[in-house]
């Protein structure tokens, strides 16, 4: 009798072994983390970081409606979005007007933000004077904040004629124009690029924090806060979180052949290549020391940052 207990006293340990094993698969794999988890979980760090540095530092998330409508706590994480090509501009043809199917999946987005007040901008890519009128009161009609490129390169300065904001721009909801110039390369010298872009009137800049491979200084920056009026702007630099530039610092010549594991395939319409944007690798690129990306940018007094190439966890998806 005894040895039949033991025999069924056995099978019921085995029993409950096999349960919380099964348990314990079962909440790994209801806890795996999926790429746009992993993206969210970035921004999220992203803004930790800098809120323990400067409290009130900007985070402008390009590429990130998608993202936003699937996780709405996004909404505590950035300060607003930017979308691209919304009325001119897709497909990369400049100075066409983007399908009305594509227009109508970016107002489909971007209903929930409007509605919740979000700041919302759109950047299209036209150069007559007719598109650029059409852009501009599209965007206003839907209460998007709009600016209007004839480049692709982003390289010169531009904008039709300004209706400025009567306010000191501190924060996103009170900008109500602004210039993204991402290329300097048009110009010989950073005193000369620096005063292009402090002779502008927009209440905001998203600009590169190079100048031919050296970041721009503290006073640099300083200056260009104020507009040629002489009132407050808000300034942000660029930075790509999904994709990884060639010619940027951070980039080794030894990876172009024989690139590091979180590296993936190039981006063939830019020539950056996507990157495993969860690793630690690449994260310790971005930031957490003097030499990283968000940390150099805090430095040189930037209000904030633009957040790029947040879609690229479809990619990864896909």
């Amino acid at each position: 009798m005894m040895s039949r207990y033991r025999y069924v006293f056995c099978l019921l340990i085995i029993f409950v072994i096999l349960i919380e094993t099964m348990g314990i698969s079962s909440a790994k794999s209801s806890n795996t983390s999926t790429p746009s988890k992993q993206m969210v979980q970035l921004l999220t760090d992203i803004r930790n970081y800098s809120k323990s540095r400067k409290n009130n530092f900007i985070m402008l998330g390009n590429g990130a409606s998608s993202l936003l409508a699937k996780y709405p706590q996004l909404f505590n994480t950035l300060d607003g979005l930017m979308v691209e090509s919304m009325f001119y501009g897709g497909g990369m043809k400049e100075n066409v007007m983007t399908s009305k199917t594509d227009t109508n999946y970016h107002k489909q987005l971007l209903k929930l933000p409007l509605q919740r007040k979000f700041p919302v901008f759109n950047l299209d890519y036209c150069h007559s004077a007719a598109k650029i009128r059409d852009a501009y009161q599209k965007a206003n009609a839907l209460g998007i904040v709009e600016s209007v490129s004839s480049r692709w390169e982003l390289d010169i300065p531009y904008g039709m004629k300004l209706t400025e904001s009567p306010k000191i721009c501190y924060n996103l909801r009170n900008v109500k124009s602004f210039l993204v110039m991402l290329n300097p390369g048009r110009y010989s010298t950073v005193k000369k690029y620096i005063d292009a872009l402090a002779a502008t009137k927009q209440d905001m800049l998203i600009i590169d924090l190079y100048f031919g491979g050296t970041p721009l200084t503290k006073q640099q920056v300083q200056r260009l806060k104020k507009r040629s009026d002489g009132k407050r702007r808000i300034v942000l630099a660029y930075m790509s979180v999904g994709e990884a530039e060639t010619y940027r610092p951070y980039w080794k010549k030894s990876w172009n052949k024989n690139p590091p594991t979180w590296l993936s395939k190039v981006n063939s319409d830019w020539g950056s290549y996507r990157v495993k944007y969860w690793t630690p690798q690449w994260k310790s690129i971005l930031y957490g020391s003097s030499g990283s990306y968000l940390d150099m940018i805090m430095a040189a007094s930037f209000d904030g940052v633009f957040i790029d190439t947040i879609d690229t966890y479809s990619y990864f998806e896909n």
